[in-house]
């Protein structure tokens, strides 16, 4: 599975470790289609929790390296 997603105005930018696809969809909505192993951490972004190397409760870190910041709004709710 991907490491995470980025939402760009009605875009979802799907981030593979090989490729980048782009869809159209709520980025609400797909939470909902990936399942448990992917949770919402930012306005703008998806994680899969498989890809978390580091986290605080501020921003996780991915196996690749990207720092991603956490939401205020999603720091309470993340169950990471």
């Amino acid at each position: 599975l991907f490491p995470y997603t980025t939402l760009f105005r009605s875009r979802i930018n799907i981030h593979t470790l090989k490729e980048n696809y782009a869809i159209y969809f709520k980025i609400s909505s797909m939470i909902d289609v990936l399942g448990g192993s992917f949770e919402r951490i930012h306005n703008s972004y998806i994680v899969n929790k498989e890809h978390i190397t580091y986290r605080t409760k501020d921003y996780v870190i991915l196996n690749n390296g990207l720092k991603i910041n956490i939401g205020n709004k999603y720091s309470k709710q993340s169950s990471l």
